[in-house]
């Protein structure tokens, strides 16, 4: 199985460099999610990823860190998506930059991860699909 290098972040601690399967099943894995349909994405900048499960704080993973306007939960991984579908390794300028970004882990409380999800909860029932079963 194909991997690529990455910078992981995890709850209340300092982020790390690590290698992840370059595949959906394997990121479920990873980040605990039950299908691959709760893998999220976020563009932090042109090019730069992170993969997160977006219904973490439904099922009860721990607070995170604030992106985007919102509090994710469980681990996340930072990649490079090229040319909009070819995952590769995080270069090394931009793993320095979101080592310094993380590097200090964040309090939040389970309510807070919560509510700040609402919305991909909502999102998630309006396209049909169902995150508490």
């Amino acid at each position: 199985m194909k991997t690529i290098r990455t910078l992981k972040i995890s709850p209340k601690r300092h982020p790390e460099l690590c290698q992840i399967p370059c595949n959906k099943e394997g990121l479920q894995k990873k980040l605990q999610a039950k299908s691959v349909k709760d893998l999220g994405i976020l563009e932090l900048e042109k090019g730069i990823y992170v993969i997160y499960h977006k219904y973490g704080a439904i099922d009860g993973l721990p607070p995170n860190r604030y992106v985007h306007e919102k509090i994710l939960s469980g681990d996340f991984f930072l990649v490079q998506i090229k040319d909009g579908k070819t995952v590769s390794d995080l270069p090394e300028e931009v793993f320095n930059r979101y080592l310094v970004r993380f590097w200090e882990p964040e309090n939040h409380t389970e309510e807070e991860a919560f509510f700040s999800n609402l919305k991909s909860l909502f999102d998630g029932i309006l396209k049909n699909e169902n995150p508490l079963l």
